[in-house]
C-alpha cells in the first residue's frame, strides 16, 4: 500500500529485502528526502521487548537513512487510550516513544516526522478501489467496489433481458440501507437535502433584523447553526468513517430550543412594550425566514432520524 501513497512523477519507490536498514520500503524523492515504512506483526499492544524491538528500527533506520524525513510504523491494532487515572496507556506509551525517537533524530541534525498506521489506516486503505487486488491475494475475497457491484448488475440486467424496464423498477425500503452501507450518491443527496439549505440561510444573516432586540440568543444561534454545518461537511464525503448521528441531532435540537428561546423574548419584549404603551416593541419573530429554518432544522433532525436508522 506504501507504493500508492505517491506517484512516480514525485519520486521513486524502493522495496526492500532482508535485511532492510530499518526500513520495509521507502519513497525517494527528487529533493534528496526519504519516506520510509516499518511493519511489525504485532497484533495487541506491545511488551517492553516489543518496544525495544522497534527502538532498535527506529534506531537502525535512523543511522542508514540521513534523509529520511518521515518514518511510518505499521502495526495491525489501533492504540487502546482509556485515560484511567494513574494507568500508563498504549496511547501514552506510543507518544512518549515519539518524542524519545525525536530527541534521537535531533541528536543526528535531523527531523523526523514519525506516523503510525494501525486497524483502521490499513482497512481504510485496503478499502480503496485501487487496493482491491491486494485485498483478494491475501484473504482470498472479492472486495466490494463499486466496479463489483456495476459487473455484477449488468450481468442480471442482461440476463433479464426485455423483463426489465428502470421505469417499472420498484424501490423498496431495503435499497437505502444498502445505499447508506455502501454511501452512494443518492445516500449523499439525502444528507445534503437535509442539512445543506441551513447552511445557506446561516450564510443570508437572516436573523440580522432582530439582533439588537436579542442579541446574545442570536450570537449563540449562529455558532450553533455553524456547528451542525461544519459537523455535516465533515461527514460530506465518501469513505468508511462511523457517522456520529446522535452528535447531529443533539446539535439540531439545541438549535431548535435555542430558536424558541429567541421566539419567545421578543414576544415577551413585544407584550412589555405593550402594556407600557411604548408602542408594539419587537415584533418580527413571524418572519417567513425564520419559519423556514425553524422547519427545516425540524426536517433536518427527522431525516438526522431516518438515516440513522438505514445504518
Amino acid at each position: 500500500m506504501a507504493s500508492y501513497e505517491y506517484s512516480q512523477s514525485d519520486g521513486d519507490f524502493v522495496p526492500k529485502g532482508t535485511p532492510d536498514a530499518g526500513v520495509e520500503c521507502v519513497w525517494k524523492f527528487p529533493s534528496t528526502a526519504e519516506h520510509g515504512w516499518q511493519a511489525k506483526f504485532f497484533t495487541s499492544p506491545l511488551t517492553q521487548a516489543r518496544w525495544h524491538q522497534l527502538d532498535r528500527s527506529v534506531k537502525t533506520a535512523l543511522e542508514k537513512h540521513p534523509n529520511l524525513r518521515q518514518y511510518t510504523i505499521c502495526m495491525a491494532f489501533d492504540h487502546p487510550d482509556p485515560r484511567r487515572e494513574g494507568a500508563t496507556s498504549s496511547f501514552d506509551q506510543w507518544n512518549a516513544r515519539v518524542t524519545k525517537w525525536e530527541g534521537w533524530a535531533t541528536e543526528k541534525g535531523m527531523c523526523v516526522k514519525f506516523c503510525y498506521w494501525g486497524t483502521h489506516e490499513i482497512i481504510e486503505r485496503l478499502s480503496r478501489d485501487e487496493h482491491r487486488g491486494k485485498h483478494f491475494f491475501w484473504f482470498s475475497e472479492e472486495l466490494f467496489t463499486p466496479t463489483w457491484f456495476q459487473r455484477h448488475l449488468d450481468k442480471v440486467i442482461a440476463s433479464v433481458g426485455p423483463r426489465y424496464t428502470p421505469e417499472l423498477n420498484v424501490q423498496l425500503p431495503l435499497s437505502a440501507v444498502f445505499e447508506g452501507l455502501s454511501r452512494s450518491p443518492a445516500f449523499f443527496e439525502r444528507f445534503q437535502e437535509a442539512y445543506g439549505d441551513i447552511g445557506k440561510e446561516r450564510a443570508k444573516g437572516f436573523l440580522k433584523s432582530i439582533e439588537t432586540d436579542v442579541p446574545q440568543q442570536v450570537e449563540s444561534f449562529y455558532e450553533q447553526l455553524e456547528q451542525i454545518v461544519q459537523t455535516a461537511k465533515s461527514y460530506d464525503k465518501p469513505g468508511i468513517e462511523p457517522i456520529d448521528w446522535s452528535l447531529m441531532e443533539c446539535q439540531t435540537r439545541e438549535a431548535l430550543k435555542c430558536l424558541s428561546e429567541i421566539n419567545r423574548l421578543l414576544r415577551e419584549k413585544h407584550y412589555q412594550a405593550s402594556r407600557s404603551k411604548q408602542g408594539k416593541g419587537p415584533k418580527r419573530f413571524l418572519t417567513r425566514r425564520v419559519l423556514t429554518t425553524r422547519f427545516m432544522l425540524c426536517g433536518a433532525s427527522k431525516k438526522t432520524c431516518w438515516l440513522s436508522r438505514i445504518l
